[in-house]
């Protein structure tokens, strides 16, 4: 869902996970259960202007904090943020009826807030998570401008392992969105996370060569007539067996 969902000032329609499109009155009564679960996620996506993502937070809670403590009844409890951007980047989620919420918000909207946050009753103002989106926003730029100083990918965030680590998994999910393969849309976190150039031939754990395929384009992308290159950080290109070459761009998150 949106930030400005959460914080009152739109009504754009949301998204429910395995359901779909839900209004806005429903995205915020079930962020209200989550709010009630101490094991629901609190994730946040930066996005640019054109819309892709751009960085990918969480906001873990205060340990030994039980939730509504300080709240007003019916109020949204939100989750406190850490300023160290890598903490609570771990698997897990809540076990209860919302396991995670992901919010998404513009980076220009993190330059230039509101006067006046509106927000839910009890919530802070401004929000905590408004810091955190920041703080991982200020990390991207940077790894972005020595990208930049390389002339290409500088690998700042890259793994050594085969297995990408959370924070990694987590923004390339975020960045493709869904299957990179032409026209598939089935969703990022339900598919494979694919090595572009196998990891036992020298490629790297790294978001410029990590992309988020279903199960049926990762087997087919390994047919010998097939060809997959990633010729920029999420920029993906397929060759058919017939010599045509397809590219594919990031999708991106709604306003």
């Amino acid at each position: 869902m949106p930030w400005q969902v959460l914080a009152g000032i739109s009504s754009v329609p949301c998204y429910l996970g395995r359901i779909g499109p839900v209004t806005a009155p429903q995205a915020l009564r079930l962020a209200t259960v989550a709010a009630g679960d101490p094991d629901a996620v609190w994730r946040i996506i930066v996005t640019t202007a054109a819309g892709q993502a751009l960085a990918v937070t969480r906001i873990p809670r205060l340990s030994g904090r039980p939730p509504g403590t300080g709240q007003l009844p019916g109020a949204i409890q939100w989750p406190s943020a850490a300023m160290d951007p890598g903490a609570g980047m771990k698997p897990g989620g809540g076990i209860g009826l919302v396991g995670r919420v992901t919010l998404t918000i513009p980076e220009d909207l993190l330059t230039h807030p509101p006067p006046s946050w509106p927000g839910p009753e009890g919530g802070p103002d401004p929000p905590d998570g408004i810091l955190a989106a920041a703080t991982a926003a200020a990390r991207a730029r940077i790894a972005m401008a020595a990208d930049v100083a390389a002339g290409g990918c500088a690998h700042t965030a890259a793994s050594s392992a085969y297995r990408p680590p959370p924070r990694l998994k987590e923004y390339v999910a975020a960045r493709d969105l869904t299957c990179r393969f032409l026209r598939c849309r089935q969703p990022a976190w339900r598919g494979d996370l694919d090595h572009t150039i196998p990891f036992d031939d020298g490629g790297l754990t790294c978001g410029c060569n990590l992309g988020g395929l279903c199960r049926t384009h990762h087997v087919l992308k390994h047919h010998p007539d097939w060809n997959l290159r990633q010729i920029a950080p999420g920029v993906f290109t397929w060759t058919t067996p017939a010599g045509r070459a397809y590219t594919t761009i990031p999708d991106t998150h709604a306003a």
